[in-house]
């Protein structure tokens, strides 16, 4: 899904993964195209943050607009919800 938003060569910088290492772990490797580690304590995407602010491709900059101006921003009272940004 972060591919066809980001682009077919977005790949992120590592992949952080609630399960033990499978047997096929190359399978994984391919898939993801990133450094992984297994027995993590949450699944997730490790990425820069500025590419939080590339456009996506074949976006609307009216919708995002729109969405932006929607969306609550994240806060102290959310960050419970957010662990890994803190």
């Amino acid at each position: 899904m972060l591919r066809a938003l980001c682009g077919a060569d977005w790949c992120p910088t590592e992949v952080l993964l609630p399960r033990s290492v499978p047997a096929d772990e190359l399978t994984y490797r391919q898939l993801f195209g990133a450094p992984l580690r297994f027995n993590c304590e949450v699944a997730a995407l490790v990425f820069p943050a500025f590419q939080l602010d590339l456009p996506i491709c074949g976006a609307i900059m009216q919708v995002r607009s729109e969405f932006h101006y929607a969306a609550p921003a994240p806060g102290p009272d959310r960050a419970a919800a957010w662990p890994l940004l803190r």
